[in-house]
């Protein structure tokens, strides 16, 4: 993620596909500026049949990353999104709600 910090503008929201490390974890030690534009993403299996993309913040994730999503390409592929509070495992089932 160093690199990253280092390579992104300061407007990216940079994200992680990842469903089985806390998302927090990966944002450790990155700045807060990083921190406040960094969430997970996770694209459900399989993905041409459960268009679903979930959207994982950590404590540090800037709301206003939301309303950046809806013009992004991962979002206007798929059907639907779920918000949810960061755990180390994904799940349709975890708290969540539809956006």
């Amino acid at each position: 993620m160093a690199r990253v910090e280092e390579a992104a503008r300061e407007d990216a929201i940079i994200s992680t596909n990842t469903s089985g490390l806390p998302i927090r974890e990966i944002a450790e030690g990155r700045s807060e500026a990083f921190r406040r534009r960094f969430l997970g993403t996770h694209f459900f299996n399989p993905p041409r049949y459960l268009k679903l993309l979930e959207l994982i913040p950590t404590a540090d994730t800037d709301p206003r990353c939301w309303p950046a999503w809806p013009g992004s390409a991962a979002f206007t592929w798929a059907r639907g999104s779920w918000w949810r509070t960061t755990c180390p495992t994904s799940s349709a089932t975890a708290s969540a709600s539809t956006v």
